[in-house]
């Protein structure tokens, strides 16, 4: 995906661990055209156990890269912002688009809100 402008380009992910649903990380990544490599620009990771050394684990956080650091040449997202915007990897997904301002277009075509309501039977 590009920018609105089309002058930069970026991809996303989302991992989820099925067996611990709370574990989840959505992710914003900055590929650069003029060197090789990429920048993760902005992650959205759910709980995943916090420990000594990361006590933001046992919260919703987020990582974001920052540019005193980018300009130092340190592409890692080292900033850490707990979070109570989301809960679940659904509304994750929900604050990270509005967060990267996707395209209303792309949004309800790859990422709509969720409805709210169970299916009893499949759609055709």
């Amino acid at each position: 995906m590009n920018s609105k402008d089309g002058q930069f380009s970026f991809s996303g992910f989302i991992t989820h661990n099925i067996v611990f649903p709370e574990n989840f990380s959505i992710g914003l990544i900055y590929k650069p055209r003029e060197e090789k490599g990429s920048i993760v620009l902005l992650r959205c990771n759910g709980m995943h156990g916090g420990t000594i050394q990361n006590p933001h684990h046992a919260y919703s956080h987020i990582h974001t890269v920052q540019a005193d650091f980018l300009s130092q040449g340190s592409k890692i997202e080292n900033h850490i912002d707990i979070t109570t915007e989301y809960s679940t990897l659904e509304t994750a997904i929900q604050f990270y688009v509005n967060k990267i301002d996707l395209d209303p277009h792309d949004r309800q075509k790859y990422f709509s809100p969720p409805s709210g309501q169970i299916g009893l039977f499949p759609k055709n």
